[in-house]
């Protein structure tokens, strides 16, 4: 049994296949935090939804799955989904707008938040690596000589 070191962990992080989706997922928050920062709800997403996309185009040709890629990728993008709802909770704490009902359910939408976020980025990345296979198959087609 060997012995565990700091050395084995960091080698182990950068021959994941999955070191790739994490840290385009951590790319995509500060997007995600200015994109709500400046406009409406409902553009909130639209990093994520280009990580998603990248993500299952890049894991095309690799032998991970694209679909664990894309989840996992999602996972960390919800990163900034969270702290843009946190920054809209704090705001409605400091006007006192906020209800008993609401703080209560403050934990179950994180939860559910996080967890649409990650499927989403993960549908999304099943459609990159649908765009990838299909222009991979064009590439292979030939015009008739």
């Amino acid at each position: 049994m060997s012995e565990y070191s700091l050395q084995n962990t960091v080698d182990a992080v950068t021959e994941s296949p999955f070191l790739i989706a994490a840290l385009l997922g951590f790319a995509s928050v500060p997007f995600t935090l200015l994109v709500s920062w400046e406009t409406t709800t409902l553009l909130h997403s639209a990093p994520m939804i280009v990580t998603g996309l990248l993500v299952g185009y890049l894991f095309n040709a690799r032998p991970a799955d694209s679909h664990r890629a894309g989840l996992i990728a999602g996972f960390v993008a919800s990163l900034g989904g969270v702290v843009a709802f946190a920054i809209e909770v704090v705001a409605r704490f400091s006007l006192g707008e906020s209800t008993r009902l609401e703080v209560v359910a403050i934990p179950f939408v994180l939860v559910l938040l996080v967890i649409c976020l990650a499927i989403l980025v993960m549908i999304c990345a099943m459609v990159g690596n649908w765009v990838a296979e299909i222009t991979t198959r064009f590439r292979s087609i030939r015009p008739p000589e």
